[in-house]
């Protein structure tokens, strides 16, 4: 596919790691529940109630999310319970996190072909250090996350203080995701153009985008489809 903008902007879940897993998230959660000893099914309700301030940055800490959890369910977990929970928590997050070796490569290709990447992610405090320690975060050239920037998607501050750190305009710029928290329409409204990654919704928790939904733009089902026609054919007589 041809890419006129200089710089691409990417989200995370369900764009260059498969979407957040609803069924898998709930173990990992149910997990950390029977470490601090509460009720699965409440630490869940408690987990998704504090989204919205988990990925603002509110809590600083996994640990300080889940001791609000626990004291709403009247414990009073420990340190050293409140630090195994945070630990199970950050080993999922870390496994679910992996980049197929396809999309590492497509990024690269992004990369050589003169093209500035940023990563743009609505996330709680566990996932920067996951990314910024693994291949996936070295593509990047800037990273924005919302826990530690104060500010989500599709508030125009996420993109445009992302684009600032890269010296872009909006009108030269491209977000890929695949739709959730209205992204697409916020990327739009900051002045990118917006590419709809088509991700496999089955086992989220918002099965239903409204970004999705009313999406007539281009779109895209992988990542590697933007990695066709960058490179240069080999010149006439070259070994």
């Amino acid at each position: 596919m041809i890419i006129r903008q200089r710089v691409i902007l990417f989200d995370l879940w369900g764009t260059l790691v498969p979407a957040f897993p609803r069924s898998e998230h709930q173990k990992a959660v149910a997990a950390c529940a029977r470490i601090l000893s509460l009720d699965p099914e409440r630490t869940l309700a408690g987990w998704v109630d504090t989204f919205p301030d988990r990925v603002r940055g509110r809590f600083p800490t996994l640990e300080s999310n889940f001791e609000l959890i626990a004291l709403r369910s009247g414990t009073r977990p420990d340190e050293n319970r409140l630090g195994e929970a945070a630990r199970e928590y950050r080993s999922w997050t870390s496994a679910h996190l992996e980049c197929t070796p396809a999309v590492l490569a497509t990024l690269a290709s992004l990369r050589r072909a003169g093209h500035r990447l940023g990563l743009v992610t609505n996330c709680a405090p566990d996932v920067p250090a996951v990314v910024g320690s693994s291949p996936l975060g070295a593509q990047f050239d800037a990273c924005s996350y919302s826990c530690q920037l104060g500010a989500v998607k599709p508030e125009p501050t996420i993109y445009l203080s992302t684009l600032d750190r890269l010296d872009a305009r909006p009108d030269e710029a491209l977000f890929v995701g695949d739709g959730s928290d209205d992204e697409l329409s916020g990327a739009q409204n900051a002045g990118l153009t917006a590419i709809l990654l088509a991700a496999d919704l089955s086992d989220t928790y918002d099965q239903v985008r409204p970004d999705r939904l009313r999406w007539d733009g281009p779109r895209i089902v992988s990542v590697t489809e933007m990695s066709s026609g960058l490179e240069d054919p080999t010149p006439a007589g070259a070994e």
